[in-house]
């Protein structure tokens, strides 16, 4: 049997790849330090993502539902949705920020979180496919065997060998990686945000065929410079909706602020939706629509400083070794 192509990570990136990696080729994928976000909006950019998404799509018969091409993200400013204020001026936004307001373009019936769990379980549930899955072990080492073979070593100890690496997880890890060549000069002048992200279930349809997404500011606290906004957007007919909020170095380190701005997230969406139609009659706010919530956070999960890559990196001197930005729509062509 041909040796496995190894894909590390768990997100949108890895899963892409595996997708498109399946079943022709044997794929090992270690979801690494398993690190994992719902997208911040519904869609994409339009263009080759589109027809890539379409492609993968029909590889593993899922139905995407109609297309709907269009600014489809909406501001709250002056107590109304409106265009967002910096179409005309996109460096106003804060940096971690701006990747996400060109994922409003273009989408399908189906938003991109949806996408991401019928195709992670088609995956998964799927016999017969060539795939071994690896849970809980963390990846150590990165290279080649002395006879020129390229390995991944997991924390127990194994030693993997196969054709190509793929690596869809945090950058942040790779310095601490053996096998690497150093310095990695893509990861220079680099820092990251951390991201915290509400999924929400509602006792009752919220948004039902509503296809815009939604943006506001969050009221900034004493001593606050950056201004950020809590992005997201209603599915599943609307009967659940994901918000996410960037959050700076610092503010990761402290528990304690990273609860404050959950609750300054939900706060600002009852703000945002109460007495808009967007709140079904009998319910005050959006938090009394809530049946049950689930509250991830990331810490190093987006670019805080330093341009970002719109297309995987090759590693120096590293052979058959990719770096993927986590942007789905440059992934490496396969």
């Amino acid at each position: 049997m041909d040796k496995p192509k190894v894909v590390i990570g768990d997100g949108w990136a890895a899963l892409a790849v595996v997708a498109s990696l399946l079943p022709e080729n044997p794929v090992c994928w270690i979801s690494g330090s398993r690190t994992r976000i719902s997208p911040a909006l519904p869609g994409l950019s339009p263009g080759p993502a589109v027809e890539r998404l379409k492609n993968l799509a029909a590889r593993w018969d899922l139905d995407l539902g109609d297309s709907i091409e269009g600014d489809t993200l909406r501001e709250y400013r002056g107590k109304a949705f409106k265009e967002p204020s910096w179409n005309s001026d996109p460096d106003s936004l804060w940096t971690p920020e701006k990747t996400w307001v060109h994922s409003s373009k273009a989408r399908f019936s189906l938003a991109l979180c949806e996408i991401e769990e019928r195709l992670h379980s088609q995956i998964l549930s799927r016999q017969g496919l060539p795939l071994r899955r690896i849970e809980g072990l963390p990846v150590t080492s990165l290279g080649h065997t002395a006879q020129a073979e390229h390995r991944v070593v997991l924390g127990s100890g194994e030693e993997i060998l196969c054709s190509e690496i793929y690596y869809a997880d945090r950058w942040s890890l790779l310095p601490s990686l053996e096998g690497l060549p150093r310095p990695l000069s893509f990861l220079r002048n680099r820092s990251w945000a951390g991201v915290l992200q509400a999924n929400f279930v509602h006792k009752c349809p919220v948004g039902r065929g509503v296809a815009e997404s939604f943006v506001a500011g969050l009221h900034r606290e004493p001593g606050e410079e950056i201004e950020r906004h809590v992005w997201g957007y209603f599915f599943g007919d609307g009967s659940r909706s994901s918000w996410t909020v960037c959050l700076t170095p610092e503010e990761v380190e402290d528990n304690h602020t990273v609860a404050k701005k959950f609750r300054r997230m939900k706060s600002t969406l009852d703000r945002i939706f109460s007495g808009s139609e967007i709140v079904p009659q009998g319910y005050e706010n959006f938090g009394a629509t809530l049946e049950d919530e689930q509250v991830r956070f990331e810490e190093e999960a987006v670019f805080f400083e330093g341009k970002p890559l719109i297309e995987p990196a090759d590693a120096e001197n590293l052979d058959h070794f990719s770096i993927n930005s986590g942007v789905f729509e440059k992934l490496k062509s396969l």
